[in-house]
């Protein structure tokens, strides 16, 4: 395997497809050094698991997996993951893999749970305990109240105390509009965690309230346009 020897590898970008060959995964790919992987896996859920599960990286820190569900699916890497991206990586400044860029837009992760990443209690099992930066583009299937347990459970002194990271930052576009505004519920619980936290959330505006045909913004779609964005490209 390639892998196996790029032991100085500090930034990666994989496709994984499936294989009409024979495959076996290494015992043990070591990547001391790995600190981003980017990955679009269309691969066999047999075969993505054995290879990732072959892979040593104590130093990775951020991961963009474009394909559901990402956090069941990186086995043994999920415990080390900081920053998690699930889709394309939402605008504005942020830490991206050299030399790559994802915009939103050119996928939508409507089946994501974010309940299976929210803090529940001490004794039950947290998906991904040293989670500081969540990030992801053009969810709708969970809701603002959702987001808000995910975030205040990471900053909950419970979880802090039986050993999950404090979350810092969360930067996320909405495919929906906005149903309530959390910023003073997320700042209050990190001002009592003693967490600078960094909130970013985008939302589609309302519908238009428009109904007479004869009104300017009738027949508009939701975000102001009076065609679709694929009707032209």
């Amino acid at each position: 395997m390639l892998l196996d020897k790029c032991h100085n590898l500090i930034h990666c970008k994989l496709v994984v497809v499936d294989t009409y060959e024979e495959f076996e995964p290494p015992s043990a790919v070591s990547l001391p050094h790995l600190r981003s992987l980017c990955i679009r896996d269309f691969g066999r859920t047999d075969l993505s698991k054995a290879f990732y599960d072959s892979i040593s990286a104590p130093n990775l820190k951020w991961i963009n997996y474009q394909r559901h569900p990402a956090y069941q699916r990186t086995g043994s890497l999920a415990p080390l993951i900081r920053h998690l991206v699930i889709g394309p990586e939402p605008d504005g400044p942020s830490r991206t893999i050299p030399g790559h860029s994802s915009r939103p837009g050119t996928a939508k992760m409507d089946k994501f749970d974010l309940k299976q990443l929210t803090f529940k209690a001490s004794w039950e099992e947290t998906l991904l305990p040293a989670l500081e930066v969540f990030e992801a583009s053009l969810m709708k299937n969970f809701s603002d109240e959702d987001l808000l347990k995910f975030i205040i459970g990471r900053l909950d002194l419970e979880a802090l105390r039986s050993g999950i990271a404090a979350l810092k930052s969360v930067r996320m576009t909405f495919d929906r509009p906005r149903e309530r505004d959390i910023t003073a519920d997320v700042e209050r619980h990190a001002k009592a965690a003693g967490i600078d936290f960094n909130l970013e959330l985008a939302y589609q505006p309302e519908p238009s309230s428009a109904t007479n045909p004869l009104s300017p913004s009738f027949g508009l779609t939701a975000d102001g346009r009076s065609w679709h964005l694929q009707d032209i490209e």
